[in-house]
């Protein structure tokens, strides 16, 4: 299938936020707020108990070996990471996130479940999940402990492939604005179609970041997710900082967040504005590639979940950012 005439179209879905509990609300005037983490994970195939329909052939039918005995282990595993990410983040041993993005989640189920595990005074105050096109497998949650102002999706006319919506949420950081565009975008799976869709949805991202920058010149921007693509391979979000290039450097261990036939691949990754790398105001400070112990198997590659043994995490490694207000 040739894929011509793209055009852009969003709509507003300030339904889709979801407010969980939490015993005290969080406040941008305390000394937290000088400093937010911002996380981003693909979890892999994040399916709840339930079948609908849309799920991978082996969570599904008589002869699957997923059960909610199995999902509720992951829900605890998933607990387990957004804590190490908050301790990595100086959050302390049971701080989490200000921001978490995840992809490969099913469905608002699954966020308002984990929100249910998580305790104490740290919780997220929302969560926000857009349904994803009918038939599609999973889409992108979020959860915040940071006010929500707004959310918006925005898609693409993608010629009939099935694509995810960009997420464009904008949180209020201390009386400053957070917009995040998070995304999950087409998979490779060899073809210039989707070579194509990833094309012009690095097009409609780059034009909704600058639109952005255009009206709120001093607003921060971040875009962050699983782009399945490498670095080399953008044109438009090049003239954006990517962690990546931010001077992150192992001598040994992970050189990426995703093992692939023997390589390390950077798909999942964060562009940051201008705003956050002038100096002034917040600013970029930190990122971290989480690969600690439980995310890695013994041969040091991210340790995948298996349905038939029911063990593992992800495919890939979560990303970590942290800002700071200058």
């Amino acid at each position: 299938m040739r894929l011509r005439n793209f055009f852009f179209v969003w709509w507003a879905i300030l339904a889709s936020i979801g407010f969980a509990s939490c015993a005290v609300p969080y406040s941008c005037s305390g000394g937290e707020a000088e400093r937010i983490t911002i996380m981003s994970w693909n979890t892999q195939l994040f399916f709840d108990p339930y079948e609908n329909g849309s799920e991978y052939a082996e969570f599904t039918g008589a002869k699957t070996r997923w059960s909610a005995e199995k999902y509720g282990t992951r829900l605890d595993r998933l607990r387990e990471i957004l804590y190490l990410a908050g301790e990595t983040g100086g959050k302390g041993p049971k701080g989490l996130p200000e921001i978490v993005v995840l992809q490969e989640i099913e469905n608002r189920t699954v966020l308002e479940d984990l929100c249910n595990r998580i305790g104490g005074n740290n919780r997220f105050v929302s969560s926000i999940f857009v349904d994803p096109e009918k038939g599609t497998a999973f889409g992108t949650g979020i959860l915040s402990r940071l006010p929500v102002i707004e959310v918006r999706a925005h898609t693409i006319d993608s010629g009939g492939v099935r694509v995810r919506p960009t997420m464009h949420c904008v949180f209020d950081c201390g009386g400053t604005r957070l917009h995040v565009f998070a995304v999950h975008w087409k998979s490779k799976g060899g073809s210039l179609e989707s070579t194509a869709v990833r094309a012009a949805q690095e097009a409609q991202l780059a034009g909704l970041m600058a639109s952005v920058i255009e009206a709120e010149p001093f607003a921060l921007v971040v875009a962050c997710g699983d782009f399945n693509q490498q670095s080399e391979e953008f044109t438009l979000l090049g003239e954006y900082a990517s962690v990546w290039d931010s001077g992150f450097s192992q001598t040994f261990g992970p050189q990426g967040s995703y093992y692939y036939q023997g390589n390390w691949e950077r798909i999942d990754n964060c562009f940051l504005s201008e705003s956050l790398t002038d100096g002034d105001g917040w600013d970029f400070q930190e990122f971290t590639l989480l690969c600690e112990g439980p995310l890695l198997t013994e041969g040091a590659v991210p340790y995948r979940y298996e349905v038939f043994s029911g063990n593992g995490y992800s495919d890939h490694l979560p990303l970590l950012i942290g800002i700071k207000r200058m």
